[in-house]
């Protein structure tokens, strides 16, 4: 007898008796651990079969929410990938002597674990990531333990200081920095991409131009960068399947770009095609072509002023994203706000002001600071009165151009 046999009944018998207990393909089921009070919930991708491993996305929900894995089930479709709901281990103070990371990590392995044995999962190709705190969640594991991850992806979060010394990201290991234009956390997304950069990461860097704290989800009007990240995450390492994908979206880019009339829509859809995720795929030739409409939109003359305010704005948003103490805040909103004010009329003269604003808000959100002492808020409160902060007026025009932005690359 072929000794393939018992081997088959077997895998036909685990696989029945997966299904019987609710995971099967295009299922979400909950799973219960005995570390926290709630379930966890794990949702079986649409492809999915036992005779090969499939990779893991564990994904955290933000402060006020509960274990989902809508957002990654929705980016990825559904398919290609095990996707694990998780919930927070450790809840208000941890214990003092232990880094509470560590404690989310025996935990993470745990669920890894209890997942392995009821589903065929790919333990060397684990993701982890989520939105808010989950975010910032995703960016500590990158920052202090990618080694452990296949890739890492921050949405409505960055970088911040953190008290573990960061460890470097061998073999260029994907991070995903995905924000909106108006999310408190803006300036803390684009200073996560030069750090994670010079950890060693490969960095998407996605913004949605409409958004606050959130994340597009609606069909239709997703963050094609998120969706691009999953499909080449999920073609590791046969890219075959990538090849066709990757030329469709080429010459529908192609098409796209030469349609756009004018031309800081036609510069600004350029720039964003050569951050896009399948962009370094393209062949030369295809490269060529849409690199050749961004040079062509830059020359025209009408984009001087714009690309005037751009070049002003950059080192301005620089500085927003370096600044941690109220002095270098300050600094930074005082020269957002000159950006803005040199340039009120231009895309990126009301990108400067709306990081004013922001920082702005930081600024006089005076109970978020640690203060030695009551004198000491007292000196900084007298000094803030004396010299007023400048702001953008609420008449000006600032959300409504940059919505428009949106529609552009297919966001609402």
């Amino acid at each position: 007898m072929s000794p393939w046999i018992p081997i088959g009944l077997a895998l036909a018998s685990w696989c029945g008796s997966a299904a019987a207990a609710g995971f099967a393909p295009g299922e979400t089921v909950p799973l219960a651990m005995p570390e926290v009070d709630r379930d966890l919930l794990v949702f079986v991708p649409e492809d999915y079969g036992a005779a090969r491993r499939h990779p893991v996305i564990f994904h955290y929900h933000g402060t006020s929410g509960r274990p989902t894995v809508e957002i990654p089930k929705l980016y990825t479709g559904g398919r290609g990938f095990v996707v694990v709901g998780m919930a927070y281990v450790t809840q208000g103070q941890t214990r003092p002597e232990r880094d509470y990371l560590l404690s989310e990590f025996d935990f993470l392995k745990a669920v890894r674990t209890a997942v392995g044995e009821r589903l065929a999962i790919d333990p060397s190709r684990c993701y982890v990531g989520g939105f808010s705190k989950g975010g910032w969640f995703g960016s500590e594991y990158a920052e202090a333990m990618m080694e452990e991850f296949a890739g890492a992806y921050m949405i409505g979060a960055g970088w911040n200081p953190s008290k573990r010394p960061p460890r470097r990201i061998a073999g260029g290991k994907p991070v995903y920095i995905g924000t909106g234009l108006f999310d408190p956390n803006y300036a803390r997304s684009v200073a996560a991409i030069a750090k994670f950069r010079d950890l060693g990461a490969e960095v998407t860097f996605d913004e949605y131009p409409a958004l606050g704290h959130a994340i597009p989800s609606a069909r239709g009007a997703l963050a094609e960068a998120f969706r691009q990240w999953w499909r080449v995450e999920a073609t590791r390492p046969d890219r075959e399947p990538l090849r066709a994908e990757v030329a469709d979206w080429a010459e529908a880019a192609a098409a796209r770009l030469a349609a756009l009339d004018p031309p800081l829509d036609r510069w600004l859809f350029a720039d964003q095609l050569r951050r896009m995720p399948f962009y370094p795929f393209l062949s030369a030739d295809q490269r060529a072509v849409l690199d050749g409409g961004r040079e062509v939109a830059a020359g025209d003359a009408s984009l001087a002023a714009e690309m005037a305010a751009r070049r002003a704005y950059l080192p301005a948003m620089s500085d927003a994203a370096e600044a941690l103490t109220m002095e270098a805040k300050l600094a930074a909103l005082r020269r957002c706000h000159r950006v803005w004010e040199a340039h009120p009329e231009t895309l990126f003269g009301r990108r400067a002001g709306v990081e004013a604003e922001r920082l702005r808000g930081e600024v006089f959100d005076l109970d978020r600071w640690r203060w030695p002492s009551a004198e000491a808020r007292g000196a900084v409160e007298a000094q803030l009165a004396r010299e007023p902060v400048p702001r953008v007026p609420e008449a000006a025009d600032l959300r409504g151009p940059l919505a428009e932005l949106a529609a552009l690359f297919g966001q609402r």
